[in-house]
């Protein structure tokens, strides 16, 4: 599996839900207001940055970003969010051995390359346009953010 990144089935892949719902669903609000909330309730803040079309809702901690429309990115940083994989929860605080006991201890990481955190990514072999992640902590060894994101 290449740089320790844990190859899923596509279908699967597809399948991840953040806090109920698919990347399919959530893409298709194409960031309305109205159809976002209808996913999760009110958020706690937006940000719009005009210039580049870009629109950020937070619920508290966690982010789901689009641009003109299309799904950016989802970072969840709260414990309060699941985040389902391979019909697994992980939330925010779960330890690597437990993300080992869900998954197999052969669980790839990944090493860090930009910051200290290291992560274990789920990918699928046909996809080269997005990623997702779940950061660790070195010193905890804990779940700290879990991140899908498209590649520009």
């Amino acid at each position: 599996q290449p740089n320790g990144i844990n190859l899923i089935s596509c279908f699967s892949y597809r399948a991840i839900t953040y806090n109920g719902h698919t990347i399919n669903q959530i893409s298709a609000t194409e960031g309305e207001e109205q159809l976002v909330q209808q996913l999760w309730g009110s958020y706690t803040s937006v940000e719009t940055i005009d210039i580049v079309g870009i629109i950020k809702y937070f619920y508290n901690s966690n982010r789901i970003s689009f641009r003109e429309g299309d799904l950016t990115g989802i970072a969840v940083k709260e414990s309060n969010w699941t985040v389902k994989v391979l019909g697994k929860d992980v939330n925010v605080g779960d330890s690597f051995s437990e993300l080992q006991q869900k998954f197999g201890d052969n669980l790839k990481i990944q090493e860090p390359s930009t910051s200290e955190n290291y992560s274990v990514s789920f990918n699928c072999s046909e996809n080269e346009s997005n990623g997702f992640l779940i950061y660790l902590s070195p010193i905890s060894h804990k779940v700290i953010e879990i991140k899908y994101y498209v590649s520009p």
